[in-house]
């Protein structure tokens, strides 16, 4: 499968090793998205400040705002000439992400005064563009008075931004329909923990740990797996303290390891634990979600795969929604704590299951789902760091699966607002005609 390609232009006085930073924390590869990085033309001897403390150097500029005009004319128009050069040979791209100066650049060139005209180019290299923080205004060489660049923009603004004028004032150049805007709540940045402080904005999944495990498990897990690189992942401890672990995971976590109900303790204390683990779970989605997916292990696996079923989320807990889109679950165990029936299968809901081809104990504890597809791979009880150099075809099925939940109709579609927005950008016209449809080839 072909990704969509988006170009990325770094701001003023910045470099490539910053976009790169930017680019994580808007997660733009959880939409299949292959980011190509291009720095500005022109190098200065200065940073924007604190960007010394992310990248050695050297920094770039599109035009030098301290030279004179004419400089900064000539610097700008070079800076347009290297774009049209770089669109020509290595476009074109599905997309456009800038940042502050970047953004200016970005509408001078989406301008068909500059692309059409000057360049004699046949359609605008992108589709569509993500403008973050903008700055530089006063460097854009189009007309105001035009008519605005007609195809889909999506903005980000810093409430705190000392240049949030500038950055509305930029995307006033933009077609109102076909525009879309964001405010964050700090200023003149996107950062790695953009996801973790802007729920609105970021895919999230909630991650879950088998019996006798902890948090600091699940994330080797879906690092492993690259979760972390597509969604923001939300960790939750099970409620109940277990005064053993999983043997072997005390050589990656010194503890304290929890449960979701202890198999030590009688069936009448576990069937206990289980049902608070239940209220647990409930509260922790009301105060917390909703979620686009959810990711458990083993004992994990099932308490999800209980909470999954109408009978919990919607008859017992008084959810109007189940907090989860889809779900991954790996090496499910424990299904002998579940309270549905084995007649009551989950049917509204996409799933994708992972189980080790030696995990002889748990290879048949996934049967309450509609989308099984189950997924076999070479070791046992486990996921490991290096499941996704190990595993490649299960990594390029679970790559499909959630290519397909976040596509414009899959389950995850329209639970946040950055996905919502390229999921209409993807589906409509423009993305059309470049033949994809939300991360995939069009299959005409």
């Amino acid at each position: 499968m072909t990704k969509p390609r988006i170009l990325c232009l770094h701001g003023g006085g910045s470099n490539n090793d910053i976009t790169v930073f930017q680019t994580g924390g808007l997660k733009l590869a959880a939409y299949g998205m292959e980011c190509v990085f291009l720095h500005a033309p022109h190098v200065v001897n200065y940073c924007y400040p604190g960007l010394n403390r992310l990248s050695n150097g050297p920094f770039y500029v599109w035009a030098n705002p301290m030279a004179g005009s004419s400089e900064q004319g000539c610097q700008w128009d070079d800076s347009m000439d290297y774009i049209a050069k770089f669109c020509k040979e290595h476009g074109p791209f599905d997309g456009v992400y800038g940042f502050s100066q970047g953004t200016a650049v970005i509408t001078t060139f989406s301008h068909p005064n500059i692309w059409k005209d000057k360049f004699q180019m046949k359609e605008c290299p992108w589709k569509f563009a993500i403008l973050a923080c903008g700055g530089a205004s006063f460097q854009i060489s189009i007309p105001r008075d035009d008519p605005a660049i007609s195809f889909s923009s999506f903005h980000i603004f810093g409430a705190r931004d000392p240049h949030l004028n500038d950055s509305k004032s930029i995307a006033e150049y933009w077609d109102s329909s076909k525009k879309e805007t964001y405010t964050h709540g700090r200023g003149h940045e996107i950062d790695l923990q953009m996801g973790h402080r802007e729920g609105a904005l970021i895919p999230r999944i909630l991650c879950l740990h088998g019996s006798h495990s902890n948090n600091e498990i699940t994330p080797f897990q879906t690092m492993g797996l690259k979760l972390s690189e597509r969604m923001e992942c939300i960790y939750l401890h099970a409620p109940h303290i277990s005064n053993t672990c999983y043997p072997g995971l005390d050589q990656l976590s010194e503890g304290p390891f929890y449960t979701w109900a202890d198999s030590s303790k009688s069936l009448s204390d576990q069937d206990d634990q289980w049902d608070e683990s239940l209220e647990y779970l409930a509260k922790f989605c009301k105060e917390r979600g909703p979620f686009d997916g959810v990711y458990a292990f083993s004992q994990g696996a099932a308490i999800i795969t209980n909470f999954s079923h109408p009978k919990i989320w919607k008859d017992r807990f008084r959810m109007k929604y189940c907090p989860w889109k889809f779900a991954i679950l790996a090496c499910a165990g424990s299904n002998n704590h579940l309270t549905i029936t084995k007649s009551m299968t989950i049917t509204k809901m996409s799933s994708f299951h992972i189980f080790g081809r030696k995990d002889t104990k748990h290879l048949n504890d996934s049967k309450r789902w509609r989308t099984i597809g189950i997924h076999h791979k070479g070791g046992g009880h486990e996921i490991a760091m290096q499941m996704s150099e190990k595993e490649t075809e299960i990594m390029s099925k679970l790559d499909n699966f959630l290519d397909e939940q976040f596509s414009p109709k899959g389950e995850a579609a329209g639970v946040r607002k950055l996905s919502d927005a390229l999921s209409r950008i993807f589906c409509g016209h423009e993305i059309y005609l470049c033949g994809f449809t939300f991360g995939r080839r069009s299959s005409d």
